[in-house]
């Protein structure tokens, strides 16, 4: 993984992007025909046409956009397995969300942070934190690693009580504090002892 910082503030992986994937996907969505659905949208998850409540990110290009476009931010594992499985977590430890022992999901490649409900993280009850694009945390899936990096977001974020100014590897049950309010407890799930598609170990 090679974090880079783009233009724009975003940081995305070198490596697997040659260009930020959130403005090449904002580029798509501004020259979208009307009424075509956002890239990076969530739509509710329906099993057997039932809602289970849980919601996705849409990846289908809008029509006006090209075709290579298709995908741009689509996370690995959903490409390789047609899935998009649960490879660790963030658990509130400090903050209004605690009480209710509230988790998130980290999913492979980038996890964005925010208080909105579109974020892949969205902690709606810190009103310190900002509405899109706190922080980003992301696992490579190839090289078997969590990455944490500030993005947009004003209040400085602090790893273990060491702030951070760009971006750091995360290591089982570090302390991630997103604001003055907020911290988070980080659990891996997927790493050396086990990979959605490979044999687990022992």
């Amino acid at each position: 993984m090679n974090m880079k910082l783009c233009p724009n503030s975003h940081y995305y992986d070198s490596l697997q992007y040659s260009e930020c994937p959130h403005c090449k996907a904002a580029n798509a969505n501004a020259n979208a025909a009307p009424g075509a659905t956002p890239i990076g949208a969530t739509v509710p998850i329906m099993n057997n046409n039932a809602d289970i409540g849980a919601t996705v990110p849409v990846f289908n290009q809008p029509a006006a956009a090209p075709a290579s476009d298709i995908g741009a931010t689509m996370p690995i594992m959903r490409e390789k397995h047609g899935t998009d499985p649960v490879v660790g977590w963030l658990v509130c430890v400090a903050g209004n969300a605690r009480e209710i022992g509230k988790d998130y999901r980290i999913r492979t490649g980038y996890n964005y942070i925010g208080r909105s409900p579109k974020m892949d993280i969205s902690i709606e009850s810190d009103d310190t934190i900002s509405r899109e694009n706190h922080a980003t945390v992301a696992y490579a899936e190839k090289a078997k690693r969590f990455m944490l990096a500030p993005s947009q977001g004003k209040a400085i974020i602090s790893v273990n009580d060491e702030p951070i100014m760009g971006t750091v590897e995360l290591k089982a049950y570090d302390t991630i504090e997103l604001s003055e309010i907020t911290k988070l407890k980080f659990v891996p799930f997927c790493g050396e002892s086990f990979e959605w598609g490979g044999k687990e170990k022992s």
